[in-house]
């Protein structure tokens, strides 16, 4: 579902997407390279469905689908099939 506004950006840093924002307005944000993703990064050692990041009442979080490459969010491993709180400015 979208939010009526977004509340912030997700800013790409690999080579692929380096520089790259991507809106964060919706509660829920599927990542990966397969078609139905919100944000679609085309890439091989990108998983079909990587990633989502679910925003409920301020609070965001981001959950490694089982991806095959992992998510790191500021340095650190996320761990796969748990939701890791972010902070966000």
């Amino acid at each position: 579902m979208p939010l009526e506004s977004s509340i912030g950006w997700l800013v790409g840093l690999s080579e692929n997407i380096s520089g790259q924002r991507f809106a964060l307005d919706r509660e829920e944000i599927l990542i990966g390279r397969g078609s139905g993703c919100h944000i679609q990064i085309k890439d091989p050692k990108v998983s079909r469905k990587h990633a989502q990041i679910t925003i409920k009442t301020g609070q965001l979080t981001i959950e490694d689908l089982d991806s095959t490459q992992g998510v790191l969010i500021n340095g650190e491993q996320v761990s796969a099939g748990i939701q890791s709180a972010v902070q966000y400015r």
